[in-house]
């Protein structure tokens, strides 16, 4: 076959991709040569590439949130900060009032208050107070200032508050989807549906924190809701001796115990916990029928340790604070099925925060392993963007859940670490 019929043959293949004009140019100047074809198939796997290249630059998603919580709208930040994502819808069961009336105080150590400064979040604009690296404020008073972020970004977001996400919902999404990807964010706590809404498993796996522990709660509503640093007390060690003398043992051999005071003034909540061991007072402690001797030990602990600005607890609110009847075993649990590909409908689930994992121990580590999920949302959104291919994209989903896996493991190894001295 001579060099001219190889350059028709091959115009004609290029006419059939929209690329006439290129191959004209090309035959009219080397009619008699071999060089058109590595020409003209370069310019063409060249432009294809480029194409291709600038699609997936281009390609954006739908976002779709459910919850409204501290980690819902950290995510709805880090979308509306983010070029991959053209529209972001939350919803929330909740009305938007009931939000901010949110009591409970939470504790932000130095790795969430960094991450989360990276998303323009300003610690200096919330009520709340500092110790040791951490930051402390009520739930309520920091999604306030969440939703005050988000109202300053300019971004195509439309928040339904008073609004359940349902499976009527859901179908509603699908029938819209009209093949183009999107991505659902589930963040509606540990009580949520919405994940085993849309088809992901319910089982749940638990882990020894290779710890116990007891928890108390007291209501002083006289107090107002003011942020408190937590108060610890390490290598803490009881004598219950008085109890009988089966919590008796020698004094080389006593468990080391952890107690802690956190909460606002109105809200105060009490911890003792400690690591796994064979001691007499520990063993007693798990099995014991008796609530008062837990009960005595917060009293009498608090009393020792509460900030100067609070009265001592009394024998008769002592009656009335919720209590642990023994220590328990402290774990956490975590889903086993956190991300998901719905391929019928065209969309990505990733279940963050509570929703996915939490800790039967509440002292505030809950909302920080929240945040540690979140580190690999912007990265997890640009990836699922940019995969052309499935396989790719089933790699995207794979490294979101190596990581959540991290943060599983982080949080054993280091989580309800007792420091020898205090």
């Amino acid at each position: 076959m001579s060099s001219e019929q190889t350059a028709n043959i091959l115009t004609e293949c290029i006419e059939r991709q929209g690329m006439m004009a290129v191959a004209d140019n090309l035959s009219s100047h080397f009619p008699e040569t071999a060089i058109v074809t590595v020409v003209v198939v370069c310019c063409f796997v060249a432009t294809k590439s480029t194409y291709e290249y600038i699609k997936k630059r281009n390609r954006k998603l739908d976002l779709i949130i459910v919850g409204s919580g501290p980690i819902g709208l950290t995510t709805a930040i880090i979308a509306a900060q983010h070029s991959r994502i053209s529209k972001i819808t939350l919803y929330e069961s909740k009305p938007k009032q009931n939000l901010f009336l949110r009591p409970q105080q939470i504790s932000l150590d130095k790795r969430s208050i960094h991450f989360l400064k990276s998303l323009m979040i300003d610690f200096n604009a919330i009520e709340g107070c500092w110790q040791n690296d951490r930051f402390y404020t009520r739930v309520g008073t920091f999604q306030e200032h969440l939703l005050e972020i988000l109202k300053k970004l300019d971004a195509n977001l439309e928040i339904k508050f008073g609004c359940k996400f349902t499976g009527e919902i859901m179908r509603s999404i699908s029938k819209n989807q009209n093949k183009k990807l999107g991505m659902i964010v589930v963040c509606d706590g540990v009580r949520g549906d919405t994940a085993s809404l849309l088809g992901l498993s319910d089982e749940y796996i638990l882990c020894s924190c290779n710890a116990y522990g007891a928890m108390a709660s007291l209501d002083r509503m006289y107090h107002k809701h003011v942020a408190v640093p937590e108060t610890s007390k390490h290598n803490f060690k009881l004598d219950l001796s008085a109890f009988g003398s089966e919590y008796r043992q020698p004094e080389l051999s006593k468990p080391t115990f952890r107690f802690k005071i956190f909460g606002t003034y109105r809200h105060r909540y009490l911890t003792l916990s400690c690591p796994k061991n064979g001691s007499n007072v520990l063993r007693q402690l798990r099995i014991t029928s008796d609530s008062s001797v837990i009960r005595h030990i917060f009293q009498e602990s608090f009393n020792s340790y509460r900030t100067k600005h609070e009265k001592k607890i009394s024998d008769m609110e002592a009656i009335s604070m919720h209590c642990s009847r023994r220590m328990t075993e402290i774990k956490l649990s975590y889903r086993r099925e956190n991300v998901a590909l719905i391929e019928d409908e065209n969309l990505i689930v990733s279940v963050e925060g509570d929703a996915t994992r939490t800790i039967n121990f509440h002292t505030g580590f809950e909302v920080n392993m929240g945040f540690r999920g979140l580190e690999s949302i912007h990265q997890f959104i640009t990836d699922i963007t940019m995969a052309n291919k499935k396989d790719l994209l089933i790699e995207t989903l794979t490294q979101k859940v190596r990581h959540s896996q991290k943060v599983v493991d982080e949080f054993l190894r280091n989580g309800l670490s007792i420091p020898i001295h205090g």
